[in-house]
């Protein structure tokens, strides 16, 4: 009988008979109907058998994040989102854009990038004022924009460019 020594409030999901839920009335708790013609729930609140009624399951007030990151001590909502940013911590990237190298969590969004890398846009150097066309990844292409560098093949010369210049 240890596991009565848990109150129902101590748990997080817990089944409860439709009588006692209407008792009961905890706070930031969601209910889920459930029934069974097989196998009864028991009421975690007065231990009595019944085929239908509630799965309980406490919520997190104001969907407040859970997930926090033990490098920065930032909060995210999903696993998911403290994976991904633990890598910008660690830089250890399984996946990177061999471009940019900016990195990715998962290949399906470094695909993602690639295709909107390989936009071809209609571009116009700051220096000498001619129009190219050109490839670059999306940040780099924004970056490049905010800092006025965009420079066609032969302006670039010296300087690091990373735009894939494109011929017709």
């Amino acid at each position: 009988m240890a596991e009565r020594n848990v109150s129902p409030v101590e748990k997080n999901v817990y089944y409860i008979c439709i009588p006692c839920a209407r008792v009961s009335r905890e706070p930031r708790t969601e209910f889920l109907y459930v029934s069974s013609l097989e196998f009864p729930f028991t009421c975690e609140i007065c231990e009595q058998q019944f085929q239908h009624g509630l799965l309980a399951k406490r919520i997190n007030p104001n969907n407040a994040p859970t997930h926090r990151c033990s490098a920065c001590d930032e909060t995210f909502q999903r696993p998911s989102e403290l994976f991904s940013h633990s890598m910008g911590h660690s830089g250890d990237w399984e996946y990177r854009c061999e471009y940019c190298y900016l990195g990715f969590y998962s290949d399906s969004y470094r695909e993602i990038h690639l295709i909107q890398r390989s936009l071809i846009r209609d571009l116009t150097c700051v220096r000498c004022l001619r129009p190219f066309l050109g490839k670059s990844c999306p940040n780099v292409y924004s970056d490049l924009v905010r800092l006025n560098k965009i420079f066609c093949g032969d302006c670039c010369i010296g300087s690091k460019n990373i735009i894939e210049y494109v011929t017709q």
